[in-house]
């Protein structure tokens, strides 16, 4: 966990830094035994502080690397979420063993990674609210369709860190991304 506990730390400092490239691939191992290896989060190319992306132009969209990337990115919006989604992934990349989305497209990738929910103002003046419009979308669009597949995952993962990571990705959704 000392990724988490890096980002953590990152989110932490005034200015707060959003790394918005967490993947496996930016994790680095300080030993090849895993048993005494330490996790470290490397790779902070395109890493900003929260007060340059809220003000620079150059921080908008596209962002990161393409399957790792929370819907909102593509809007340019980021935060400690946006993070946090991504850790989702990373964690999905680690637990199945598997690199995410493998086997699709790039324009799968991508309409899969922008695909949200969001309020039709058409609906909203006809009396329809927006929890019950969100209701219906998640129905129409349920995560295991947007998401990675969690079925791949190696057996023995424990049932509560699964759960993190489809929260986590529920998170972004229920935030608007």
């Amino acid at each position: 966990m000392e990724i988490a506990s890096g980002m953590a730390q990152m989110h932490a400092l005034q200015p707060r830094i959003i790394h918005r490239d967490l993947k496996a691939a930016n994790v680095l191992l300080s030993a090849t035994d895993l048993d005494k290896a330490v996790a470290q989060v490397g790779d902070f190319g395109v890493a900003m502080a929260m007060e340059t992306i809220k003000s620079t132009l150059s921080a908008r969209g596209g962002t990161g690397t393409l399957v790792w990337m929370p819907p909102e990115a593509f809007k340019g919006d980021f935060s400690e979420m946006s993070d946090m989604f991504s850790f989702a992934v990373l964690m999905y990349e680690v637990l199945s063993l598997k690199l995410p989305h493998a086997g699709k497209s790039t324009a799968e990738i991508t309409k899969l990674s922008m695909e949200t929910f969001t309020v039709s103002k058409s609906l909203k003046k006809r009396g329809v609210s927006a929890a019950e419009q969100e209701k219906e979308w998640i129905e129409e669009n349920p995560i295991h369709t947007r998401r990675q597949d969690l079925n791949l995952v190696q057996c023995g993962c424990y049932p509560a860190l699964l759960d993190w990571v489809v929260m986590s990705w529920l998170n972004n959704l229920q935030r608007g991304c």
